[in-house]
């Protein structure tokens, strides 16, 4: 299986799919969890930028499905209401959420959580994110919802976008941060200085972490960052109708 191959597949997908919608429906928000959401909210800050449209505001989230690793019960995440104060009786209006992938919508169904405990209003809710089996009548929150898939998800594969990474920025990222565990997604965020999702203590939180020590033990870093920002950018701006 070429991994870098699906994940330029899902890439070019999600791009033209999202250019798309953006250019026929104006979003007042936009809303995105996790990791993930956070690298598809940069890829849909792009293809705005490159369409030399205004990017709604977005609301990001650190959401987890589960408390447990059998996955046996959902994660509340209206815990994290108190960090997100300054979005309280929110209007979000007509909201784009996005991400990688969609499979039962438990990350969803988490965000929305959490959205409803901050008294926030959605009057409509696009989903774009490949369908892994997602059917948007198991969603219980009364919202009018459109899904549009850019293609059906690869069995077994998540986070496509983050396999596109070149090795050229991927590898000096990962040896020098020297943690096996560390997956695509999670080096593709540091490269576009994100922070990655974490739960000291039991409180979902982003962290700057991985940022902080790459830059302690790769000192040209930012050059790596400008430049894998600047290959990004174009890769997307080349997808583009």
């Amino acid at each position: 299986m070429n991994y870098n191959e699906i994940g330029h597949e899902s890439l070019e997908a999600f791009v033209q799919t999202t250019q798309k919608v953006i250019e026929t429906t104006p979003f007042d928000h936009l809303l995105a969890a996790s990791d993930s959401g956070q690298l598809a909210t940069h890829i849909t800050t792009e293809i705005y930028n490159a369409l030399e449209m205004a990017s709604p505001p977005a609301f990001i989230a650190p959401i987890f499905r589960h408390i447990d690793k059998e996955r046996t019960t959902l994660f509340d995440n209206t815990i994290q209401a108190a960090n997100f104060s300054e979005w309280r009786n929110g209007e979000f209006g007509s909201t784009l959420f996005v991400d990688d992938e969609i499979w039962h919508g438990n990350t969803l169904r988490g965000i929305l959580g959490l959205i409803m405990s901050l008294n926030v209003r959605i009057e409509s809710l696009d989903i774009i994110a490949e369908d892994g089996g997602f059917s948007a009548e198991s969603i219980p929150h009364d919202i009018p919802i459109s899904f549009t898939p850019p293609k059906p998800r690869v069995e077994e594969i998540y986070n496509a976008f983050s396999y596109t990474i070149p090795d050229e920025y991927y590898r000096p990222a990962f040896d020098a941060l020297g943690d096996a565990n560390l997956n695509h997604k999670q080096i593709m965020c540091t490269l576009l200085d994100l922070p990655v999702k974490s739960r000291p203590g039991g409180m979902p939180c982003f962290s700057a972490h991985l940022i902080d020590s790459v830059h302690e033990k790769l000192p040209d870093f930012d050059t790596y960052q400008v430049s894998y920002r600047g290959w990004l950018r174009e890769t997307i701006e080349g997808y583009m109708n």
